[in-house]
């Protein structure tokens, strides 16, 4: 069944592919859970012990958690059952030239990449991931963060940072500073440093949802501006991705600020679909083409900001697909490269939430609202991006 909208992916063993061929598959996800990059001052105690030391945390800040292991097995299994078991795509077997694995340099991208292929090829239980001789075994291509454009280094263009000194001068941005100057003011008193949009107000609502996660008990000063550190987070969030903001001197944010966060991967993305087809289709026989066509499956590990600025360059209004906020620890995108028997090819997309059926996605991107022909797809990106 297919549900147009929000369509849930039931794709059955059954289903008629009319001898369509899935040639090339990506997936973009988000590390498991991680411990918080940030904790309040000692002086404010938590009725429940609270999170004030780092010793609270068995691998330090910022780090995987178990919890986050788990959670990318999980996910390896989910995307066995469909590409392993469902469509017999990719082998059974752990094959490093046909999987290529990128990842931010973060400790919790690399862990989290390599307990999903264990979930994916490996034979262990989810509490034993580590145990499984695969998970030191996966090559992982870690990016160098001064030139990580590919996974969204928000430093790492300089467009963006004139985007940005653009987007602060806009009506929305600065009421935005009006209406949380109070906020800000009492969230620096209680951090017993400065707080603003930039600095802090993301550690301060991550620290908040974890410790909600985790059953702690929050202080009475941070149940009073929870809700408002959520709310001016998110909005923080949504200008970052372009939205929400109207057009200023002549920019149009919505437009602009996607090619600068995952335009470059987006573009790899495609760049990797059409050598695949180019080498199916017409130069088998050159020697580049044989690790091209041994290539079936491309992942990048990154962070919830690579899967809400790829969500903003396929056009999509909100940072988590269909919600505003940040898309939740081992969130998946998915993007399949299928070909006919007539041998065009189109793309299938889909996303890949904790708990939850996958969503097919595919219609939602902006030039895929009629189908997504390789094509198609391939000349709108590329119109769109010349605009001015």
């Amino acid at each position: 069944m297919t549900i147009y909208g929000n369509r849930i992916d039931t794709t059955s063993e059954e289903e008629d592919f009319n001898n369509d061929k899935l040639v090339l598959l990506h997936t973009l996800w988000r590390h498991g859970e991680r411990s918080p990059i940030y904790l309040f001052p000692k002086k404010h105690n938590h009725d429940s012990g609270g999170l004030d030391d780092e010793e609270d945390w068995l691998n330090g800040l910022g780090e995987l958690t178990m919890n986050g292991l788990i959670q990318h097995y999980k996910l390896g299994r989910r995307l066995r059952h469909k590409y392993i078991k469902k469509i017999p795509f990719l082998s059974k077997i752990y094959d490093p030239n046909e999987v290529h694995i990128r990842s931010t340099k973060t400790h919790r991208t690399i862990q989290s990449a390599r307990a999903n292929m264990v979930g994916m090829f490996g034979n262990v239980k989810k509490y034993k991931v580590k145990e499984d001789p695969l998970f030191e075994q996966i090559q992982v291509e870690i990016i160098p963060e001064k030139i990580n454009q590919l996974m969204h280094n928000l430093n790492a263009c300089p467009r963006r940072v004139e985007l940005w000194e653009y987007l602060v001068r806009t009506p929305e941005f600065q009421r935005y500073l009006n209406y949380y100057k109070n906020l800000f003011n009492e969230l620096s008193k209680y951090a017993g440093e400065e707080v603003t949009y930039k600095h802090l107000l993301y550690e301060m609502e991550d620290l908040l949802r974890i410790e909600v996660e985790n059953g702690y008990n929050l202080t009475r000063e941070e149940k009073v501006f929870e809700e408002q550190v959520f709310e001016a987070n998110h909005k923080i969030y949504r200008f970052m991705n372009g939205l929400g903001l109207s057009t200023y001197e002549g920019i149009k944010f919505d437009e602009e600020i996607p090619k600068t966060g995952s335009g470059k991967l987006l573009w790899d993305i495609i760049g990797n679909m059409q050598e695949k087809v180019n080498c199916l289709l017409n130069n088998t026989a050159l020697e580049e083409c044989e690790s091209v066509l041994k290539k079936k499956y491309f992942v990048f590990s990154g962070h919830d900001s690579t899967i809400s600025s790829l969500f903003a360059a396929f056009g999509f209004k909100h940072t988590d697909f269909n919600l505003d906020g940040f898309p939740m620890h081992a969130s998946c995108i998915t993007i399949e490269l299928w070909m006919k028997p007539d041998k065009s090819t189109y793309i299938r997309a889909y996303y890949l939430r904790r708990h939850t059926p996958s969503i097919e996605i595919t219609y939602d991107i902006t030039g895929c609202e009629n189908g997504c022909s390789l094509d198609s797809y391939v000349k709108h990106q590329f119109s769109r991006d010349k605009m001015k």
